[in-house]
């Protein structure tokens, strides 16, 4: 390839250089930059130099990735409709061949608890497709919700994916106080959570569930921990690990769950981080969620 500055100085234009060139900043990250090239002559017309502009363009580069990011998203929202949409009817036929089976006469006692977790999950099932992966926001009014009673229904939810694994659940539930928000999204957010632990847990692994209150100076809230003793997540990855279509999962996921998690949170007025667990030698990914209690009136 031709040398731009070469250039510049035999045909004494104004030329932009590499499209990807970066330069080390004092702190010693790389930035990304934008430079052109022009020529300095004299009164005589004789080329005596070449002048370099460089712009720092880490701004542009970051609005053409987000808006990468958000036609992504917005392609994800369109399939997700209409998968929404395709998969309402059938649905709505299961549940009620399972109503119908549990009002036919003579049904023996045993088969009413399957047939109503069965019933319990579908409603999950629908209650996922009309979120749409989290586009969708709840339309039910909000009110008082139990977080351990949320904690407690997710793990039975996830109870045969669990035992398939032999993964232990350890519940350490403190005095937890009832938070204001949307039952159904709130599930959502922590079935998001305990699923991506049992993911990342060996056969035999464990995963432990916290909740406890939390008070400073002018509020409280309720503290919900999920961790687990899988790989956990690399330091370089945890600034990413909320963004949208990010996975490490190499063989599942799609990269929305955390994300759509945390998206819940905010909507709640919480907040969540992951780090890694602060005992030496130990392994695995601690998720930290904060949800401002609800009034007492």
């Amino acid at each position: 390839m031709d040398n731009p500055v070469k250039k510049v100085m035999e045909l004494g234009i104004v030329v932009g250089l590499a499209n990807h060139t970066v330069l080390r900043h004092a702190d010693g990250t790389l930035r990304p930059i934008e430079d052109s090239a022009a020529p300095i002559r004299d009164d005589q017309g004789k080329l005596i130099g070449v002048v370099l502009v460089f712009r720092d363009a880490s701004h542009e580069r970051e609005s053409q990735e987000i808006l990468r990011k958000t036609e992504k998203l917005a392609a994800a929202a369109r399939l997700a409709a209409t998968f929404a949409h395709e998969i309402n009817n059938p649905l709505e036929a299961v549940v009620n061949l399972i109503y119908i089976v549990k009002g036919t006469e003579g049904i023996p006692a045993a088969a009413i608890e399957p047939l109503d977790f069965a019933e319990h999950e579908l409603e999950r099932i629908s209650h996922i497709a009309r979120q749409t992966l989290g586009f969708y926001r709840e339309s039910k009014v909000p009110g008082l919700v139990d977080l351990p009673t949320v904690v407690d229904n997710v793990i039975k939810l996830y109870s045969n994916k669990l035992k398939s694994k032999e993964i232990t659940v350890q519940r350490d539930f403190h005095e937890s106080p009832p938070i204001h928000g949307l039952a159904g999204e709130l599930t959502q957010a922590v079935s998001n959570l305990i699923s991506n632990a049992a993911d990342a847990v060996a056969l035999g692994g464990t995963i432990r569930v916290s909740l406890s209150a939390v008070e400073d100076s002018e509020s409280s809230w309720a503290k919900l921990t999920v961790e687990d003793d899988g790989p956990g997540v690399a330091a370089d990855q945890r600034t990413r690990i909320f963004e949208p279509f990010f996975t490490t999962k190499t063989d599942v996921g799609t990269g929305l769950g955390l994300w759509v998690t945390r998206e819940i949170v905010q909507r709640h007025r919480g907040s969540i981080d992951v780090h890694s667990k602060p005992d030496p030698g130990a392994h695995g990914a601690v998720f930290t969620i904060l949800f401002p209690s609800a009034p007492e009136d």
